[in-house]
């Protein structure tokens, strides 16, 4: 369970010290950091393995992106755990001359770039990220990645997506299959399962699970593809977050209580889930199931963000929610 994140030189955040709950929910207009600081959770927990993800999802047009998102010589972010311990994770633009594994850089057909960034870890390695866009590990030291820490995005869902969803579950054995079977009978009492299921020698895809019948994700909505990935990310969290970028995305407002419902189940079972979202009556259906159960209230925590020109972010933090009242002063700052 992380307490808290400070952020420095990262995208569009100069600074920031953000403190943690076991739920959490990120409230700020457009523009003012949200993504951004999830983006820098990911990168904490699961080490470089998480840039590829962040690379892919802001389109990747090439260096001049690279630039903006780490505008900096060096980025670094320092994760806190509830047992006081630290993890920090750096990134650190080089030029390619500096680099000491300029053999195997060659060997993988690198095209002079102006320049390299370099993430290090504590226990994940190093990692490049070239002038194309493409990414590759150069050193690896070794062990266990430090955590899982997939950030769902608010963009469209990939099959990969759920497939990788799905594999995580599988590893973690029985108990967690059975949550994610009980999450699912939420969304839709005849929903028996997800399963990835091979479709040639090199490709999984997705398929739901029916009593009379398997139907490919594929075929399914938006909003469907998006919640049942939502679904299969809460039922495999565990001590690491689950990331959430704005779950209110493609949903009926009426699926949005189930999903609150879900998220609950998820921290009850020990888990962390970090939403961000721009809808007050989202946070404010976790703020009334936080309210329902006295173990609850401890657990959730608001946090209203605020940028600066100078890219030092300001945060407002309010464990459990403070109450009905603090919606009513969102809704007016937020405007909805």
């Amino acid at each position: 369970m992380l307490t808290r994140i400070k952020v420095e030189n990262f995208r569009g955040i100069t600074s920031a010290d953000v403190p943690l709950f076991p739920v959490t929910v990120l409230v700020a207009p457009n523009n003012a950091g949200k993504s951004t600081l999830l983006e820098a959770l990911a990168i904490s927990i699961g080490g470089v393995q998480a840039l590829p993800e962040i690379v892919r999802r802001r389109g990747w047009p090439g260096l001049s992106m690279l630039s903006a998102m780490l505008p900096h010589e060096k980025t670094k972010t320092v994760v806190q755990r509830h047992d006081g311990t630290e993890v920090t994770t750096t990134l650190k633009r080089v030029s390619i001359i500096e680099s000491t594994d300029t053999e195997h850089l060659q060997q993988t057909e690198l095209k002079r770039p102006q320049a390299v960034y370099v993430a290090g870890h504590p226990r994940s390695g190093r990692f490049f990220i070239d002038a194309q866009g493409r990414t590759f590990t150069v050193m690896h030291s070794g062990g266990d990645l430090p955590g899982f820490a997939r950030l769902l995005t608010d963009q469209q869902i990939s099959p990969d997506e759920l497939v990788d969803a799905v594999g995580i579950i599988a590893r973690r054995g029985e108990s967690t299959h059975a949550r994610l079977v009980q999450h699912l009978k939420v969304i839709d009492p005849d929903l028996a399962d997800i399963r990835a299921i091979p479709v040639d020698n090199a490709r999984w895809e997705p398929h739901a699970m029916y009593a009379d019948r398997t139907i490919p994700l594929a075929v399914f909505g938006d909003g469907m593809k998006r919640l049942l990935s939502l679904v299969a990310r809460l039922s495999g969290a565990d001590e690491f977050p689950a990331l959430i970028e704005e779950p209110e995305c493609f949903q009926h407002p009426r699926v949005l209580n189930k999903i609150a419902d879900i998220i609950w189940s998820a921290a009850d079972a020990n888990a962390q889930v970090i939403v961000s979202t721009h809808s007050v009556s989202f946070f404010e259906l976790l703020r009334q199931r936080a309210q329902e159960e006295t173990d609850r209230r401890d657990k959730f925590g608001l946090i209203e963000i605020e940028r600066g020109a100078d890219g030092n972010v300001t945060t407002a933090a309010f464990p459990q929610g403070i109450g009905p009242f603090r919606s009513e002063l969102l809704r007016e700052k937020l405007g909805g």
